[in-house]
Formats: C-alpha cells, sequence, structure tokens
C-alpha cells in the first residue's frame, strides 16, 4: 500500500499544471501541456457564439485561439480550490465553460466543465455558457 501511495504521489508531480502568466496580454501558459489559454473577460454565450469568439480572437500576437477540447478544459481544474481552477487564473467564475465536444449521441449537446463543482457535463449548444480560448504554444 505504502508503494501503491508514493507510485501515485509521483504520478501526480509529473502531470502537474507548471503555469506563468504574461499580465499585459492576459495569457496563461501551461507548460506541462504546452496550452496558452486567454484569461480575459468572462463572457458567456451559445456554443456556436463562443467557438466563433474564439476563431476571431487577435491576441498576443497570435490569431489561432479554439476552443478547447474536454481534456484540455478539464486539464486546468484544480479541485482543491473553488472556484476550481488554479489562482494563476485571475478571471475565472464558479460557472460551466463550454468546450469544443459535442455529446456522443446528442449532436446538439456539447460537454462542458463546471469550475464550481469541478464536475464535466453536458449543456444543450443554445443555452449560454462561459468561454475560455487556448491555442497551442
Amino acid at each position: 500500500m505504502k508503494k501503491l501511495i508514493i507510485l501515485l504521489l509521483i504520478v501526480i508531480n509529473i502531470y502537474s499544471a507548471d503555469f506563468s502568466r504574461d499580465g499585459v496580454a492576459g495569457v496563461v501558459t501551461d507548460h506541462s501541456t504546452n496550452l496558452m489559454w486567454y484569461d480575459g473577460a468572462n463572457i458567456s454565450m451559445s456554443w456556436s457564439a463562443v467557438i466563433t469568439h474564439c476563431e476571431n480572437l487577435d491576441l498576443g500576437s497570435y490569431t489561432d485561439w479554439r476552443l478547447p477540447n474536454i481534456n484540455e478544459l478539464r486539464s486546468i481544474l484544480d479541485r482543491n480550490r473553488t472556484p476550481r481552477i488554479d489562482p494563476i487564473f485571475l478571471n475565472a467564475v464558479s460557472q460551466s465553460y463550454w468546450s469544443a465536444t459535442t455529446y456522443t449521441g446528442l449532436t446538439y449537446y456539447a460537454r462542458n466543465v463546471a469550475f464550481s463543482s469541478g464536475q464535466v457535463d453536458a449543456a444543450n449548444k443554445s443555452y449560454s455558457n462561459y468561454v475560455r480560448c487556448v491555442r497551442d504554444e
């Protein structure tokens, strides 16, 4: 049992996020996943609107922003905090954020992460949820 706990702690350390922040651009870089996250104003809108919003984002001289898939969005969860996201993200609300992942079997639903509870769920794409755009570093 002790070996299992030690192994688990090693795995957690390997996969824990290593963030840095560009305060001027409002961008957080996760060096463990090589993803850059936009940490600007909290905007809530429908799924199709957030996809367009991310694709049209021109920030920090980058124009290749997109809506993250569900695994990318889950990678910034921190279940030890409320909202359940690392405090380096200064603009976070305890609400649901859209992912680009469509819910299997129900194409009018998309996956989301509730940063209030850490739950991964799905919602009708016409509903209004928050957006956190991402790009590959």
